[in-house]
């Protein structure tokens, strides 16, 4: 993704955010493009929002669990990546991260 995307990305996240605070999704969008960025701690923040406005979302704890791995939390990571497997056994998106212990001291 051009860094001009990123930018139209987030001007629209921004806005659909103010339009309705509580729209995960729109916090969810906003926390991949950060993550996707390698900009942690705001992906972390919208994350974190997005997962209080809509706890039971495996995508959002699947890209917490990334970014605290890439913050060097790995403990906060297996929690999150744990929380996504026990809400679908089936989602690949705890399971992608907890792949990744054996490479960090847990």
């Amino acid at each position: 993704m051009s860094n001009d995307d990123l930018r139209k990305l987030w001007e629209e996240c921004n806005q659909a955010i103010r339009v309705d605070h509580d729209n995960s999704s729109s916090w969810l969008l906003r926390g991949q493009a950060y993550h996707s960025n390698g900009q942690w701690a705001f992906a972390i923040d919208d994350l974190s929002e997005a997962i209080r406005l809509a706890p039971s979302d495996v995508k959002a704890y699947g890209l917490r669990a990334s970014a605290y791995y890439c913050t060097g939390r790995p403990e906060v990571a297996m929690a999150d990546s744990q929380k996504a497997i026990d809400l679908d056994p089936l989602s690949p998106d705890g399971w992608s991260h907890r792949a990744l212990r054996p490479l960090a001291r847990w």
